[in-house]
């Protein structure tokens, strides 16, 4: 977890294009860019809060190199190791938190269209189909709206994709499928900040980032 310095040339562009986060993120974690397996899973992210109180919460099964920043990226960073031996058992309860892009595809003349996104009702029954591919049974779900991210890119229209944050509680029906998802990450725009899957016992704050295996810094 990196609290940003909103003073910092970096955070600020990387916080006004979702783009350059996504490569900070790749250089802390190039050991597990674009790599997904269920031994060593990608580097997942999710930003919290607004320019002025910053949270970059990272995910990775590999090492984080912190010395890729800047001496003042951040003001403060807590690294928190968990093993999988933690994660939940068959039939335990847990908080979950997602920020997900809950889309389907259209249809245009038997074929697949464009992706576009789901409204509140049907972005419940799509947690549910994730979550059950995922190894978990939902218990109750919360969904609000977070708003597009935007992908500004070079071209001339920036990419924008819809952003839904769904929070409650699941009972875990497969542990190690669970492990899987939790490693991948669930849904599209993982490259944008989306699909890092939050769990914790449920007597907890799902709010803090868990980490999907022993994290070392260097």
């Amino acid at each position: 977890m990196l609290h940003l310095n909103p003073c910092n040339p970096q955070v600020l562009r990387d916080l006004g294009d979702v783009l350059h986060l996504h490569q900070t993120v790749r250089s802390l974690c190039p050991n597990a860019a674009g790599h997904v397996s269920p031994d060593t899973g990608r580097a997942l992210y999710r930003l919290d809060g607004d320019r002025g109180d910053a949270i970059l919460r990272v995910q990775t099964s590999g090492t984080v190199f912190l010395r890729a920043l800047t001496a003042d990226y951040a003001h403060a960073v807590a690294i928190e190791r968990v093993s999988w031996s933690e994660t939940g058992f068959e039939g335990q309860q847990v908080r979950f938190l997602l920020d997900a892009n809950a889309t389907k595809a259209t249809v245009r003349t038997g074929q697949r269209g464009k992706r576009v996104g789901l409204q509140t009702a049907e972005v419940i029954a799509w947690w549910e189909r994730q979550a059950s591919r995922a190894g978990l049974a939902t218990v109750e779900v919360r969904s609000r709206s977070l708003g597009p991210v935007i992908a500004r890119r070079q071209a001339r229209s920036p990419t924008l994709l819809q952003a839904t944050r769904l929070e409650g509680l699941a009972l875990i029906t497969d542990p190690i499928t669970l492990q899987r998802a939790v490693l991948s990450g669930i849904g599209r725009g993982r490259a944008y900040g989306l699909g890092l899957l939050c769990l914790r016992a449920a007597d907890t704050d799902v709010s803090l980032v868990r980490h999907s295996g022993p994290v070392r810094a260097s």
